[in-house]
């Protein structure tokens, strides 16, 4: 077994037990999951055509990611270590499928990438773990949009550690670009991407985050793909990955 798979190995490990010993945790990521297939189901329904559709994937493979580097900043953006290294927000990413008359996919490309995180409910974690864990995944997945005019990724997080006045919200501004939470980002400014982060010391409901999701989605739908050609999008498309396994 490579370093790589170890790792991945012991990554799902910690993640069990941090889940076992967090139910609150473990019910806030079935949430978001439930979240994204209410939000894939109301985008067929919405847009209802046999032109666009979308898709789940629970990984997001640094094969793909490299190929996004190496088309922005040059063919050397392209290491990686391990034979099939990826990463595993906790609700994966949506992806968008354009097709055209005769129903052969044409462009397919990341829609939104989502994470539900619960801090503050275990006297034994040490503060900011978790969303420690949350930056390293929206790192990898700003790389992954780099050639995109948009970029989603949503940061819902619940528990004590959120509520006004922790030093906790402090380190999540950065994500923002010092903009204030519970507001969506999805335009680049200047390039750079920003995170949407929602904050609610207490909890997060599925058709909550559901709702943020599927309106958010509908505005870049519409205002990158539906009204604009695909060759002023200036969207790189990538192939729908095969990595829900």
């Amino acid at each position: 077994m490579s370093d790589d798979k170890r790792l991945s190995e012991s990554q799902k490990k910690n993640q069990g037990k941090i889940l076992k010993d967090n139910p609150e945790a473990k019910k806030g990521q079935e949430e978001i999951k439930k979240a994204v297939v209410l939000v894939i189901k109301k985008l067929k329904n919405h847009y209802d055509s046999a032109f666009i559709d979308f898709h789940w994937t629970k990984r997001i493979l640094q094969k793909a990611i490299v190929e996004s580097t190496k088309k922005h900043y040059g063919p050397n953006h392209d290491y990686y270590e391990g034979d099939d290294p990826y990463i595993l927000p906790d609700g994966g990413v949506v992806y968008c499928e354009i097709q055209n008359q005769k129903y052969m996919t044409i462009n397919c490309f990341p829609l939104f990438c989502s994470e539900y995180k619960k801090q503050g409910t275990d006297p034994n974690q040490s503060k900011g773990n978790v969303i420690e864990r949350a930056f390293k995944n929206w790192t990898e997945y700003k790389m992954l949009t780099l050639n995109q005019m948009f970029s989603s990724y949503y940061l819902f997080c619940s528990g004590i550690d959120f509520e006004e006045g922790s030093t906790i919200r402090d380190r999540l501004t950065s994500a923002t670009l010092k903009r204030p939470f519970n507001i969506s980002y999805y335009e680049k400014i200047k390039g750079d991407s920003s995170a949407s982060v929602y904050l609610n010391p207490k909890t997060w409901t599925c058709d909550e985050m559901a709702d943020i999701m599927f309106e958010d989605s509908k505005k870049i739908i519409d205002r990158y793909i539906m009204n604009t050609s695909i060759k002023e999008t200036g969207i790189t498309f990538e192939k729908l990955p095969n990595s829900n396994a």
